[in-house]
């Protein structure tokens, strides 16, 4: 499983799946124990995964089975002490840990029921062509020895279930139900990359089964071929991952990091932005994660929603890390595309800055001696940027003077015909040097190993 490509590239992103999949195999460890203390321990951790994530449900029916089949000792169905303890506890924390939780959140508990709702709605249900097939499609052309093991194991295991033996088929029963939550990636929308690494960890019990089927053999020489085989596989996985650790773009990380490193430069202290994912962690980020299945409902509900948006939270930060938020581009539908009002929006009232940072302003057309309105949805202070002084709401102010403009309606008026930039702040810094010209992310098919052979 090490060896295969998206578990080299996102194992160890920093991502609720792999606190999950510890909770996941701490809990399938704990309901093999005989003891009532491995049973409340178990229901703890159960209790904690829906608090992290809610793609816990995923790993729920296999938990479920194996809380009923998953004892350690040979008889076939637990004691119901056994069971109730493990459900009482499971009820018990998660009630206890939910009640903590939304308490320290205050109010909202209202809204965030229904987006959990609603999201439950969109991420889950079989369809056809399967959510991400391109993703499964690209890790078999990538992994195709390692998917092998991966479905030869399932199979095999799935095969012994119907041997006559009951303790053999209890063994894989069990051992099919541990790696159960790979045939997610069946009903997940989002069973991307990184999800896909998580759920191929779990799936060992079947990998295992393959070489534990073939060292079974009476004869040397087969036990011997197994034992060697693996070695091969092993030495290949390893340079797999070297050639995939050769293939990381550096150039696109250094890029994401000069990006930060200079919004933090504009606004040392962090304000409101708008971006498509939170890439800044320490500013406060006021629109909706743009995914695919949010920006397709927002469009659908065809209500524009950035007025309101800037009115209460008064962002002078626009980060554009996909084009979609992009208010130098015409209006394309896509989709994360925004509405074309909205797109419009964010063009009337955000100036270019350096890069992809936009900064709230206004562009103005002025005739000579006639008042030009425009509405500020983001007040505070500005600079003027223009060839000649403007009267604004009455006062003059010369080039290059700040002016403190309140949210609603103003009016400029000029000497003669030309254009002007009122840009948020006092004169904000500028960073050094050009920024590159390429995305700031280039997605899940962005990186390819760098073949050694």
């Amino acid at each position: 499983v090490g060896g295969v490509s998206y578990v080299i590239q996102h194992a160890c992103a920093f991502r609720y799946d792999g606190l999950l999949l510890l909770l996941y195999g701490g809990a399938l460890w704990l309901l093999t124990r005989p003891s009532l203390r491995s049973a409340t321990c178990a229901g703890l951790a159960i209790a904690v995964a829906p608090l992290v994530s809610l793609k816990s449900v995923l790993f729920a029916p296999p938990l479920a089975l194996f809380s009923i089949f998953g004892r350690g000792d040979r008889s076939w169905h637990p004691p119901l002490r056994y069971l109730r303890r493990a459900a009482v506890s499971a009820a018990l924390s998660f009630c206890l840990l939910a009640a903590l939780h939304w308490w320290a959140r205050g109010s909202g508990e209202a809204k965030s029921e229904r987006a959990v709702g609603d999201y439950a709605q969109g991420m889950f249900g079989f369809r056809l062509p399967i959510h991400r097939y391109s993703i499964l499609e690209r890790t078999l052309e990538d992994d195709p020895s390692a998917w092998f093991l991966v479905l030869a194991g399932g199979v095999l295991l799935l095969a012994a279930t119907l041997r006559p033996r009951a303790d053999v088929r209890r063994s894989a029963a069990l051992a099919f139900l541990a790696g159960a939550p790979l045939l997610s990636v069946l009903i997940y929308r989002n069973a991307w990359p990184y999800y896909v690494a998580g759920v191929l960890m779990v799936s060992v019990s079947w990998i295992a089964t393959v070489p534990a089927r073939w060292l079974s053999a009476t004869r040397l020489p087969v036990r011997a071929g197994v034992v060697l085989g693996l070695l091969g596989f092993s030495m290949y996985s390893g340079l797999e991952s070297y050639s995939w650790y050769l293939g990381i773009n550096e150039r696109l990380l250094g890029e994401q990091r000069r990006v930060i490193a200079a919004v933090k430069a504009i606004f040392p202290e962090p304000v409101p932005y708008i971006d498509r994912c939170g890439m800044l962690a320490s500013f406060p980020k006021v629109n909706p994660f743009i995914t695919t299945l949010t920006a397709g409902r927002y469009r659908a509900r065809g209500v524009p929603r950035f007025e309101e948006l800037l009115r209460r939270a008064q962002p002078p930060l626009l980060l554009v890390n996909i084009n979609a938020l992009d208010p130098s581009r015409e209006w394309r539908s896509g989709a994360h595309a925004l509405m074309r009002q909205d797109l419009a929006l964010l063009s009337a009232n955000f100036v270019p800055h350096w890069g992809p940072i936009w900064v709230a302003g206004k562009n103005l057309t002025l005739q000579a001696e006639e008042e030009a309105s425009f509405e500020m949805l983001i007040g505070g202070t500005y600079t003027l940027e223009a060839e000649q002084p403007l009267s604004i709401d009455g006062r003059l102010v010369q080039p290059g003077q700040t002016v403190q403009l309140a949210q609603g309606p103003h009016a400029a008026r000029a000497e003669h015909a030309g254009t002007a930039r009122l840009r948020y702040g006092d004169h904000l810094a500028r960073p050094a040097g050009k920024p590159a010209s390429t995305a700031l992310f280039e997605g899940f098919h962005a990186n390819r190993p760098l073949k050694l052979f």
